[in-house]
């Protein structure tokens, strides 16, 4: 039952610290990487290359 608690703790904490990293890179780029993605993927084709890179 301890190791449970662990592992979820840490699963917890994990989650946690991508969602701070979302957010300080959110603010950080603002929404420069948003308008990149969105020249990346404009065709279903584009869509498919970038994703497979």
């Amino acid at each position: 039952m301890f190791g449970f608690l662990e592992i979820l703790g840490g699963l917890a904490l994990f989650l946690y610290g991508i969602r701070l990293l979302n957010a300080g890179m959110e603010k950080l780029t603002g929404e420069q990487i948003q308008k990149w993605l969105e020249r990346m993927t404009s065709t279903r084709f584009r869509s498919a290359l970038f994703g497979t890179i």
